[in-house]
């Protein structure tokens, strides 16, 4: 229910183990650095009764730096099988705030999930994915960005996708062009006046 709830949201996340944390971790200001992500929240699944030494100092630093939580069900319990109390470990942002502070935001439509991504130079992208056999057509909304280029036009927000089709959309504020009528009538070769 979790992760359905996050991906159809379009939330970016990552799952890390403790053997990621242990080798690729540190504490930044308010922020948990793995590797080159740099996370200003720290969810804990369900089920999490337990942790090793390294992930809990981790954790306990990166709370008493300003660091947040979200906990969905009860905080560990044990320390390397052992009871302990993570008291640190604050109930400090609900599954909805995450949520609700996400940039992008989609009509709702179980079968596109999509995600904001940075390219290398550090231009703001969604890729998006219809990830079933039916046509949909969506609106994407992203803080800030009133249009989107795809495919080197650019495009509204309101977007159709074939079945299983997937898009690249440049977050952007470019007027988008209104589309002519066409105002000719074809009546085909055989008609005569």
């Amino acid at each position: 229910v979790l992760f359905r709830s996050l991906t159809s949201n379009g939330v970016n996340f990552h799952i890390i183990d403790e053997a990621i944390m242990a080798n690729h971790a540190y504490v930044e200001g308010d922020s948990l650095v793995v590797g080159k992500c740099k996370y200003n929240v720290v969810m804990l699944p369900p089920k999490v009764s337990t942790m090793d030494k390294t992930s809990e100092e981790l954790l306990r630093e990166y709370s008493s730096k300003g660091g947040k939580f979200c906990v969905t069900e009860e905080t560990p319990t044990y320390l390397e099988g052992k009871k302990f109390n993570h008291d640190y470990i604050n109930k400090d942002v609900s599954i909805e705030e995450v949520i609700e502070n996400n940039p992008t935001k989609m009509s709702p439509n179980p079968d596109i999930k999509f995600s904001l991504r940075e390219d290398e130079k550090g231009n703001k992208f969604i890729y998006a994915v219809n990830i079933h056999d039916v046509e949909v057509d969506v609106t994407i909304e992203c803080k800030g960005y009133t249009s989107f280029i795809h495919d080197g036009k650019v495009v509204s927000n309101k977007l159709h996708f074939d079945s299983y089709e997937s898009k690249i959309l440049y977050l952007s504020n470019a007027q988008v062009e209104e589309k002519k009528e066409n105002n000719k009538l074809y009546l085909g070769n055989n008609f005569r006046v």
